[in-house]
């Protein structure tokens, strides 16, 4: 059941990127706990982490919101992707670390680990989020 319940991740992210691709995504906007979401993500990445002996840590800064109109599914996978990433490709015994806390007016969720990183020449191919093209998306707000 897992199995199939992965596939169906998988299926529905190829599809995700076609419509990204041809601008046609759309976010299911609502109010969500950003402390909930990150927590959540932590715990269930946690049992992986302790396999690997890793140093595993959270960091909520205490200027962070709580509340934010935001896409809950889209955030939670794009955090558990890092997270498992990350822990994926950190070595036995070193750290990953997830922090999130505001930069000005921007919420800023930030992975970060030991792992062999991804090399110069492909960083630029690593998009996130390009807020230009998103213009009808509005900001969070919180």
């Amino acid at each position: 059941m897992r199995c199939l319940f992965h596939m169906s991740q998988l299926i529905n992210t190829i599809l995700d990127i076609s419509k990204i691709e041809a601008g046609k995504m759309h976010l299911s906007l609502g109010v969500f706990d950003l402390h909930k979401i990150i927590r959540h993500v932590f715990k269930i990445n946690e049992v992986q982490a302790q396999n690997k002996e890793l140093v595993y840590q959270l960091k909520i800064s205490p200027d962070a919101p709580r509340l934010a109109t935001i896409d809950g599914a889209r955030l939670t996978e794009v955090l558990m992707n890092l997270m498992s990433n990350a822990i994926k490709f950190t070595p036995k015994g070193k750290g990953v670390k997830i922090q999130f806390e505001m930069e000005g007016k921007y919420l800023l969720f930030t992975v970060e680990d030991k792992g062999v990183g991804i090399p110069v020449e492909r960083q630029a191919a690593v998009i996130l989020f390009r807020r230009n093209q998103y213009r009808s998306i509005p900001p969070c707000l919180f």
